[in-house]
């Protein structure tokens, strides 16, 4: 099999209709470039909403990629739905639980702030990194939809 023509998963701000062309951030571009994509690529796209694009490349460099999208097929889940309240932990241990809950289908990761919680391990600043961790990990087992991130809150 040519590694070149397996979907590569893309992360999208918002996926546009059928028929339109998107430019992607510079790190898209980037993890593109880095898988080897030239023009004529298929690539699907995500935007977290539970829906995904099909699309190929139109023109790639090392600045911009421009992509044309073929279809907009809806992947929403329709089983139960369950969110994971965590404790504020050390951070690499609440990146790994925040990876696991995304590859197992969670649709939320609450940060949740208790009376032994260190201040510190349950704050707002943490969210922008768990949010990327959540994309990446979406992007990885591909997932069409991933948890929300939200917290802190009181226990």
């Amino acid at each position: 099999m040519d590694v070149r023509h397996s979907r590569t998963r893309l992360i999208v701000p918002a996926l546009p209709a059928a028929g339109e062309t998107l430019r992607l951030s510079r790190e898209e571009a980037l993890h593109a470039r880095a898988r080897r994509l030239v023009a004529g690529d298929p690539v699907l796209l995500s935007d977290g909403s539970g829906a995904e694009g099909t699309g190929h490349v139109v023109r790639i460099s090392r600045k911009e990629m421009i992509v044309c999208v073929s279809e907009i097929v809806d992947r929403r889940p329709q089983e139960l739905r369950v969110k994971l309240y965590l404790a504020g932990l050390r951070p690499e241990r609440l990146a790994w639980a925040v990876e696991k809950a995304t590859e197992l289908g969670a649709a939320g990761v609450v940060l949740v702030r208790t009376a032994r919680t260190q201040s510190f391990r349950a704050s707002a600043g943490l969210l922008p990194r768990l949010e990327r961790i959540v994309r990446e990990s979406s992007k990885q087992c591909g997932r069409a939809e991933w948890p929300a991130i939200s917290g802190p809150v009181d226990f």
